[in-house]
């Protein structure tokens, strides 16, 4: 849990950029949320922010992370609530748009043919078994993001590298 916290003290930084997900992670959230909506994020995230928020404010340092999984906006709720609780107000912004599961329709089949890249096989076959679909965001949104000086940005899908790269640009 103090991986963030250590971060944070060792020493003079601008930015701290976490990676959390695999997409194995997203399906895993995705079942947590079906048991629960409000969740569909990393929860373990929320405590380490919890943990260092004072240092997080006292330092100045940007967060920015995927922790938010399938519900970036819980999971900047959940942070709020927590930090309320203690004093605490962190600036957050939220990246969403990631989540396509209810646009599908949009794009197959007129637009795209999606298939089974391992097999070929046709995407009508489970189509209708889609618990969930996400889209990798690049670096744009959280350049908008940063413009904002948040103290924490949680995104849900975006690539890996993007997180990184957008305090750089």
């Amino acid at each position: 849990l103090k991986v963030l916290k250590r971060q944070l003290e060792g020493g003079p930084l601008d930015y701290i950029s976490a990676d959390y997900l695999a997409e194995i992670t997203m399906s895993i959230l995705k079942k947590q949320q079906n048991r629960n909506p409000e969740l569909g994020y990393v929860t373990d995230f929320v405590d380490q922010i919890e943990e260092s928020a004072e240092l997080i404010l006292n330092k100045h340092v940007c967060i920015l992370s995927n922790a938010g999984g399938i519900n970036p906006e819980g999971c900047a709720r959940e942070i709020q609530r927590r930090l309320k609780k203690k004093g605490i107000q962190l600036k957050i912004a939220v990246i969403e748009g990631d989540n396509i599961t209810d646009r599908l329709a949009d794009w197959y089949p007129e637009k795209e043919q999606l298939s089974n890249m391992e097999t070929g096989e046709s995407f009508d076959s489970v189509k209708d078994k889609i618990q969930s679909a996400n889209a990798y965001l690049g670096i744009p949104p959280l350049l908008k993001a940063l413009e904002a000086n948040p103290d924490i940005i949680i995104a849900g899908r975006v690539t890996d590298t993007s997180i990184t790269m957008a305090p750089m640009i």
